[in-house]
């Protein structure tokens, strides 16, 4: 004969396993955590828990120092990790300053000078007080005759006359530690006499975009009083020995001017015409015409010329 279990032994032992189990099962879930949060191969001598040295450190009080950039070389083979770096720079009392550039091969533990780049300019309010806004940037690619992991390095010479702005491009083939002056990209005025404050150009940024070109973004108040100031962008074919004034848009169409767009697809002809937002002015557009009609399903992509902007897709069918 079966002996019968007490209901409420039999609840109790179902009770002590299930809390088990549930226990087991957190003890679970925090390792899985624990080990989640974990860097990999982190070590107490990992450089990023490790405060290293200053990057710059002034020689006296005379030196004003402000934004920094950084990079790390990742198409310059054996000197790939190498970090390059430099900073705005200028001088209180109004003597010549120049771009120091910094160098570490231990991840920023440590930090020496390569080089320091002077002001290329003649003339009056030259050699500058005031390098201001620098760019550090590393060709991906051969571009020109320049081969992958050049160094270019942009930044705004603005003595504190205030009276003029100029970016000036300079050039490394040796990983940083020689640098040529390329050209000067642009020239804008200062901050005095200007409706708004400026009609100088700040903040030059370099890039490849979605041509394969070398451009630059900056901003730029040489259209006062029609705009206080606007994003501008020119481009080079050849990696940065000469530039466009200002790329041309097919049909048209301007930059730095918000359209509204319109998009046809007749037969096998894709039209796209747009008209200034808030303008009654006659739309101006362009048309591609797939010569074989070959799409029967696709989609439009619709974004900026430079390729920084995120596509914006139609649905394309064919129909009849």
């Amino acid at each position: 004969m079966r002996q019968r279990r007490h209901p409420r032994a039999e609840r109790t032992r179902r009770t002590s396993r299930a809390r088990w189990a549930l226990g087991l099962l957190l003890a679970l879930l925090l390792t899985a955590m624990t080990t989640a949060v974990q860097p990999l191969n982190a070590t107490a001598n990992d450089p990023a828990n490790d405060p290293g040295s200053s990057f710059y450190i002034r020689a006296s009080g005379n030196e004003f120092l402000a934004y920094s950039r950084i990079i790390r070389l990742q198409h310059s083979g054996a000197a790939n990790g190498t970090l390059i770096g430099t900073f705005e720079h200028a001088s209180k009392d109004g003597t010549a300053s120049d771009f120091v550039i910094r160098t570490s091969k231990d991840d920023g533990r440590t930090w020496k000078t390569l080089t320091t780049l002077n002001d290329p300019l003649k003339g009056e309010n030259h050699p500058s007080d005031q390098f201001w806004q620098p760019f550090l940037f590393e060709l991906p690619e051969k571009m020109g005759e320049f081969p992958a992991g050049t160094l270019l390095l942009t930044g705004n010479i603005a003595p504190s006359e205030k009276v003029r702005t100029d970016f000036v491009l300079w050039r490394s083939t040796d990983h940083g530690a020689h640098w040529t002056f390329q050209s000067i990209l642009q020239t804008g005025g200062g901050s005095v006499g200007a409706p708004h404050g400026g009609s100088g150009i700040w903040e030059p940024f370099l890039t490849v975009d979605g041509a394969g070109r070398l451009a630059m973004y900056f901003s730029d108040e040489r259209r006062e009083p029609e705009y206080a100031q606007i994003i501008a962008h020119m481009v080079s074919n050849d990696g940065g020995v000469t530039w466009s004034a200002r790329p041309a848009v097919p049909g048209g169409l301007s930059t730095g001017a918000w359209y509204h767009l319109t998009v046809k697809a007749v037969g096998c002809t894709l039209t796209v015409t747009g008209r200034p937002s808030g303008s009654p002015a006659k739309p101006v557009g362009f048309a591609y015409q797939d010569p074989d009609c070959s799409f029967t399903r696709g989609a439009i992509g619709v974004r900026d010329q430079a390729g920084t902007a995120s596509w914006r897709h139609l649905t394309v069918t064919r129909s009849g």
